[in-house]
């Protein structure tokens, strides 16, 4: 019995260990360019983001919930995980992360397409105006971060613009389909 727990102890022991290692070898995050956009950091005075050391774990959590939710309910989810990472994106901004920042917004928008192609493809027309609420912040929180950038990353809020403009186009499409 007393061996089994020792075993179990030098398991647990050495599968901590392969995670820390493996969250703090994890490559940064990468805008797209040869730049690396930050420095995995340590810190627990605040809300866990891009650069924190724990962040992929935090993904990996959030995968997991998407995952085991059923499909009606996968729209609302991706919306929130939307609204999580523009949020996130404007405290790297805050925290002058520029790229960080865009790479999250990036991640943002992506996954606030993906509620869109959910509620389309599910003919979920109860969470239509839902949606169509957080695009338009989206829009908003896009519009306060571009006055700040550099002219070389406008294309990319130009591209989430347009994109942001035909998702909302769609679900009003599906809207009238409805009545």
């Amino acid at each position: 019995m007393r061996t089994v727990l020792i075993w179990r102890l030098i398991g647990l022991t050495v599968g901590v260990g392969i995670v820390a290692t493996s969250l703090l070898m994890a490559q940064d995050v990468n805008s797209g360019s040869d730049q690396t956009t930050s420095h995995k950091q340590l810190y627990f005075n605040s809300r866990i983001l891009p650069d924190h050391t724990f962040y992929p774990v935090l993904m990996a959590v959030d995968r997991v919930k998407l995952l085991a939710q059923p499909k009606i309910k996968k729209p609302a989810l991706l919306a929130e995980y939307g609204r999580h990472r523009w949020e996130m994106a404007h405290q790297l901004w805050e925290k002058n992360q520029p790229e960080l920042a865009l790479s999250t917004l990036l991640k943002s928008h992506h996954y606030l397409m993906q509620a869109v192609d959910q509620v389309i493809e599910t003919n979920q027309v109860s969470q239509v105006s839902d949606l169509q609420f957080e695009l338009e912040s989206f829009a908003d929180e896009c519009s306060l971060l571009q006055r700040s950038i550099d002219l070389a990353d406008k294309s990319a809020f130009e591209d989430m613009a347009s994109q942001n403009t035909s998702a909302r186009s769609r679900l009003e499409q599906l809207l009238k389909t409805e009545h």
